[in-house]
Parts: C-alpha cells; sequence; structure tokens
C-alpha cells in the first residue's frame, strides 16, 4: 500500500511537471509575458485577490536549499531510486537509447533556429505560412520527444529532486497582497502559504497553478 501512495505520488508530480512544460512553452512565445515582468516580479489575480510571485531573496534561497538537501538525501537513503546516469544505462541494456533521443532533440532544435532565421527574412507571405507550419510541426516533435525522455527518466534522482526544488519554492515566493486599511493606502505583502504542506494540500487548484507557470517563467524565461 504504501508503494503504491508514493508511486501515485510520483505520477502527479510528474503530470504537474509535464503540464508545466506545455504551458512553459507556450508562455514563451507570448510578448504578453515579457510586459507584465517588472522588477524580477510577476503580478496577477485570482479568486479576487492580488497576488505575486518574486524571485527569491537570500532567505527565501537558503530555506529552498536546506529542504533540497533534506530531499536529497531521503532519496538517496531508498534504494528504489536510481540516478540518471543509471537509468540510462539500465535503458541501454533494455535496447531504449536515450542518448539518441537527446541528440536527436538537439537536432530538432537546431532545424527549428535555422527555420526562424530564415523566417525574419522572408516577405513573401506563401512561403512565410509555410515556414511557420514547419516551425510547428518541428516544435511539436520537439515536445512529443522531450515528453518522451521524461516518461523514461521521470523517476531518476535529479527528476524528482527537480520537481521537488520547483514546487518548494513556488511554495516560498508566492505573496498576496494585504490592504492594511478600508481605503486601500496602506499595504503590504506577505507569504501566502506558511508551509509547503500548506501548498500541497490547498484546493485553490488555479492559484497553485499559476503560480507554477509564471514562476518557470520568472527563473528560467530569460
Amino acid at each position: 500500500m504504501e508503494n503504491e501512495e508514493k508511486k501515485k505520488a510520483q505520477d502527479e508530480k510528474r503530470e504537474a511537471s509535464k503540464s508545466a512544460m506545455k504551458v512553459f512553452d507556450e508562455m514563451q512565445n507570448t510578448s504578453e509575458m515579457e510586459r507584465i515582468i517588472k522588477d524580477n516580479m510577476i503580478e496577477f489575480k485570482c479568486e479576487g485577490k492580488l497576488f505575486r510571485v518574486k524571485k527569491p531573496n537570500g532567505k527565501d534561497q537558503d530555506e529552498v536549499d536546506g529542504e533540497r538537501r533534506k530531499k536529497l538525501t531521503e532519496l538517496m537513503k531508498d534504494d528504489s531510486y536510481l540516478f540518471r546516469k543509471q537509468w540510462i544505462e539500465n535503458y541501454k541494456a533494455k535496447g531504449i537509447d536515450i542518448k539518441a533521443m537527446e541528440n536527436e532533440l538537439v537536432v530538432l532544435q537546431a532545424d527549428t533556429k535555422v527555420k526562424l532565421l530564415k523566417l525574419a527574412t522572408i516577405t513573401e507571405k506563401n512561403i512565410v505560412e509555410d515556414i511557420k507550419k514547419e516551425i510547428e510541426e518541428l516544435r511539436q516533435k520537439q515536445y512529443d520527444l522531450s515528453m518522451k525522455i521524461t516518461d523514461y527518466l521521470g523517476y531518476c534522482i535529479e527528476s524528482q529532486l527537480r520537481i521537488y526544488t520547483d514546487s518548494y519554492t513556488a511554495c516560498v515566493i508566492l505573496e498576496v497582497k494585504i490592504e492594511d486599511d478600508k481605503d486601500g493606502k496602506d499595504s503590504h505583502w506577505e507569504r501566502y502559504f506558511k508551509t509547503y504542506e500548506q501548498f500541497q494540500e490547498s484546493s485553490e487548484l488555479e492559484l497553485t497553478s499559476k503560480t507554477f507557470y509564471y514562476f518557470q517563467y520568472l527563473m528560467y524565461g530569460d
């Protein structure tokens, strides 16, 4: 029963990671995200409240690093977890070449970059549309291949640690605006989830989803 619960929790984390990756890829291609980032912060409304995510300060980072160390120690003590290199070797023995997939992904990314550069020099409408279609197909192949690699390596120690660290950081850097008077002239920001357990158990799915997506863009989008 304990193993089943652990696997269920892992699957949920992996699905959250997949969902975030897809949304992150969509956000990278919008100027709107660049517009709303101010002073390394992103403000957004949810359920009538004003929230923001910010890049972690020194205190935040110390907290995250401490939890990351604890999680790494926990994973390494569990013999059912393997490092990425070990998983790749095991898959290779079964005829699945992860390295070849990663090389293919690099080629697809390079091809996409070439198409994007070419697109910037073309003015003929029909050719532009053809190139855009080719770029879309390349990006879809990249996404599908990335998800395939994620499926194979989702349970490696590095992946589990990254998912946990990103999730914990998203919890730490989410703040809500508190109005100190009725007129709203005086206000301050404070951490919304006081503990990681509150973040995990929250039923505010829209809020936690937006938090994670905005955090991904803020931390990795530039």
